[in-house]
């Protein structure tokens, strides 16, 4: 029988194939040996591969890997020259950040071609980027340490700690706070800024005179006075602490000297200013924990105490008028409108004394309730809604029992205040409510329930 010819090319092939295998020399590395491989299937058909013993498919097989090695080997190397040259060009703290990661991404197969030719110059600024990048790491962490040292027991040892390791980091570390490290330096950095605010605070402040101070002066002091007093005594030097002793000492005698002139005088006098200057010391007194018991006696402190419980209480009658109001003018009924004029009769002359424009505004339409004008707004607005409805919908049982009623409950005062435009609408409709039934008719539109 015959052999068929192209059975035998296939064989001829496939033995060749295998031959040139075999004479492979043993490489130096997998690179080095995919490169060998390379190629050697070249004359290898599909149907040579159909007819493939076992000993054929496993050195395809291993061509295959070869192949898929060498392709990822590839991307490898060129993200390395593409991120090399992007270093090469700005130095950037993302070049450098890119560059390492290029780095770290080579593979031990990688080795025999990043040893030799431009690879090895790319490796080289590799290893620059690598460098500048640990040691970034290591100052970060550093800080990181110190800082969460600083977190679970806050001291000022540790605070000087955190600063000096602040301080010695360098632009890139600045810049990489959105990576695992984020916020790390944008917290730090709020640490040192407070520090030193806190100390040139102290600074400022040792060199004012308070008894020499404007009252809005003192006020401003006061309250950076009581920063620095909020701050914890571990984040405070000895020295520190002497001296906010002395400037809060200082501080209670300037502050409780100018509380008692400001009482001395009021006396006999009731000027909303003077008191509300008054009830606003007391509250920043309190506030900030100032002792006034070695400047005024009991019974100043005591009426200090009284000036500004009637301020407070005055406060709460004006703000209840405001509010009442703001419901009348977004809702005029009878509920609210008890509840302005209740809040109207509980003021006291000292509070009409203290009006602001909300509270003229308010007193305006109390004025308008206590005439009757608003209940007679009401009930011409209503009227006029009735109306236009009726006029819209047609005759209809209930549109004309609404319109009858509306117009039957204006009083003289409305017909008074609605002038000439409300007798001629009164005139035009008049044939209408003297009817006693609607004449029905399918080109009247039904009316809407008001």
């Amino acid at each position: 029988m015959p052999v068929d010819r192209k059975i035998l090319a296939s064989d001829q092939r496939l033995k060749r194939f295998q031959a040139d295998y075999q004479k492979l020399p043993k490489a130096a590395s997998d690179y080095a040996q995919c490169r060998q491989l390379d190629g050697l299937a070249a004359d290898i058909t599909a149907y040579d591969r159909q007819r493939a013993k076992p000993v054929h498919r496993s050195i395809l097989s291993q061509i295959e890997q070869c192949q898929k090695d060498v392709a990822q080997s590839d991307a490898r190397m060129a993200e390395l020259a593409t991120s090399a040259d992007r270093y090469s060009a700005d130095s950037s703290t993302a070049s450098v950040l890119a560059l390492s990661q290029s780095m770290d991404a080579l593979e031990d197969f990688d080795q025999p071609r990043v040893d030799s030719g431009v690879a090895s110059s790319h490796v080289a600024l590799g290893q620059r980027a690598q460098m500048l990048r640990d040691a970034s790491d290591a100052r970060l962490n550093d800080l990181r340490t110190v800082y969460n040292q600083y977190l679970s027991g806050p001291s000022l040892q540790a605070e000087s700690e955190v600063i000096e390791l602040f301080e010695a980091l360098e632009v890139m570390d600045s810049q990489r706070q959105s990576e695992a490290l984020s916020g790390l330096y944008t917290s730090v950095e709020a640490l040192v800024k407070n520090a030193k605010i806190r100390q040139d605070e102290f600074t400022a402040l040792e060199q004012l005179s308070f008894s020499r101070l404007s009252d809005r002066e003192l006020d401003s002091a006061s309250r950076r006075l009581g920063v620095l007093t909020a701050t914890p005594n571990a984040l405070l030097s000895q020295s520190q602490r002497s001296s906010l002793t002395r400037l809060r000492n200082e501080l209670n005698q300037a502050y409780g000297e100018r509380v008692q002139k400001a009482l001395a005088a009021q006396l006999g006098k009731s000027d909303p200013l003077l008191l509300q200057s008054l009830a606003e010391r007391y509250a920043m007194a309190n506030e900030l924990k100032l002792d006034l018991s070695s400047v005024l006696t009991a019974s100043e402190q005591q009426e200090l105490k009284a000036i500004a419980e009637h301020m407070a209480n005055s406060d709460r009658r004006l703000a209840a008028l405001a509010q009442a109001a703001a419901k009348v003018d977004a809702s005029m009924n009878s509920e609210n409108l008890n509840a302005l004029l209740k809040a109207h009769q509980s003021l006291s002359e000292f509070d009409r004394e203290r009006f602001s424009q909300e509270h003229h505004d308010a007193q305006t339409l109390v004025e308008k309730a206590q005439s009757g004008v608003l209940e007679s707004d009401e009930r011409l607005s209503h009227y006029y809604t009735m109306q236009a409805a009726f006029s819209q919908y047609g005759c209809t049982k209930d549109g004309l029992a609404k319109l009858r009623r509306s117009v039957n409950a204006l009083t003289d005062l409305d017909r008074q205040r609605g002038g000439q435009k409300l007798s001629s609408s009164l005139s035009a409709i008049q044939s209408d409510i003297s009817r006693s039934y609607c004449l029905q008719s399918n080109s009247i539109k039904p009316a809407l329930s008001l």
